[in-house]
């Protein structure tokens, strides 16, 4: 990491736990602390993209990757379902000086558009009669 990348998280932290008025070293699991450290995670993801996750990890003194990725996920979740968290985060980025980003990050949500999953019909043999309906072209309706 170098020591620009160290500053910008540096100062990052610090809007961050200015915000929440919590240190996001503890060592906690504490919703307190968790979510900011989440949303720390999810823009310094953002702002510097070719950290790893494990740097990331050990900057706020965690020693799992895997809960930097659990936190940006859980994150983007709560940006994705919650409108008062989302518009939080998109001002604690504009607070922090990061107008470029949260612009793009507006940008993004407006084209996202979550992929739909397919509607399951039943389990086991019905799902199977379903399947085969279709590759020999019947409406699997008529026959169910």
């Amino acid at each position: 990491m170098t020591t620009q990348q160290q500053n910008r998280l540096d100062s990052l932290r610090a809007a961050i736990e200015a915000a929440w008025k919590t240190d996001i070293t503890q060592d906690t699991r504490k919703r307190e602390v968790a979510e900011p450290r989440g949303v720390f995670w999810y823009i310094a993801k953002h702002i510097e993209p070719r950290l790893s996750f494990r740097e990331l990890a050990e900057f706020v003194n965690r020693t799992n990757h895997a809960t930097v990725i659990n936190g940006i996920h859980r994150t983007q979740n709560l940006i994705d379902t919650d409108q008062q968290y989302r518009e939080m985060v998109i001002q604690m980025m504009g607070h922090i000086g990061l107008d470029e980003i949260e612009s793009n990050f507006v940008l993004l949500k407006n084209q996202y558009k979550p992929a739909k999953r397919p509607r399951r019909i039943g389990s086991g043999s019905e799902l199977n009669m379903y399947a085969m309906c279709k590759r020999i072209g019947v409406n699997p309706k008529s026959i169910m």
